[in-house]
């Protein structure tokens, strides 16, 4: 009951402050199984500014909790959850912010969850489903990250046929992400290893956020039932 007041603010029809939005993430991450639930809801709320309320409360949350906050609270897979539609959103301004979170998941989870997107028939989806992984791989680097790869194309290819060749620089990342389109499921693995190949790590991703690893204020607190 106590934090009824502040639950009931995330559903508000104005825009969230900064202020605002760390206050409310700050509740999510101190009571996940009550307030993550109401952030989802605002995600999929027929309002854009409620959609965007919950997003710009969720990506408060990822940056003060960090990947390790995350996967300690239990709330990884929820997060997961919620963005990956967030990569097929109409808007340009939530798919970049989505996209940019995934820096906050490991790749373990990411990848498999994200690959399908690969071939949507929607471009803009196909383009921010790569950069999603782009940023999760980013964020985890090291063996973990490499065997998230090698996982998802294992389980994704049928066939080794129609390998693309590697873009030419990472600016042509979401190019090749276009191509999926145009491919089966037995292709969408060579065009992801084409893509993930053609990056590097370090410039910021779009919508991205720092990775503080669990060194976010909100990191601290334990988990609230």
């Amino acid at each position: 009951a106590a934090i009824q007041p502040l639950i009931d603010a995330l559903h508000s029809t104005s825009a969230a402050t900064p202020a605002a939005a760390t206050v409310a993430a700050s509740l999510v991450l101190a009571h996940p199984r009550v307030a993550l639930p109401e952030v989802a809801r605002l995600l999929d709320s027929p309002l854009p500014t409620q959609r965007a309320n919950g997003l710009t409360v969720l990506a408060s949350a990822c940056r003060l909790a960090g990947r390790r906050g995350l996967e300690r609270r239990g709330m990884a897979g929820d997060v997961l959850a919620s963005l990956v539609p967030r990569l097929s959103n109409a808007e340009l301004s939530s798919r970049a912010l989505a996209a940019g979170l995934f820096d906050r998941l490991e790749p373990a989870r990411v990848l498999p969850a994200v690959a399908p997107l690969l071939t949507s028939p929607l471009a803009a989806a196909r383009a921010a489903a790569a950069d999603a992984m782009f940023a999760s791989l980013c964020g985890g680097g090291g063996a973990a990250a490499a065997a998230a790869v090698v996982d998802t194309l294992r389980d994704a290819s049928g066939a080794p046929a129609g390998i693309a060749a590697p873009p030419r620089h990472p600016g042509e990342i979401g190019r090749d992400a276009s191509r999926c389109g145009e491919a089966g499921p037995a292709q969408a693995a060579p065009l992801l290893a084409a893509s993930l190949s053609s990056g590097s790590c370090g410039g910021t991703q779009q919508g991205g956020l720092p990775d503080d690893d669990g060194g976010g204020e909100g990191d601290s607190g334990g988990e609230g039932g």
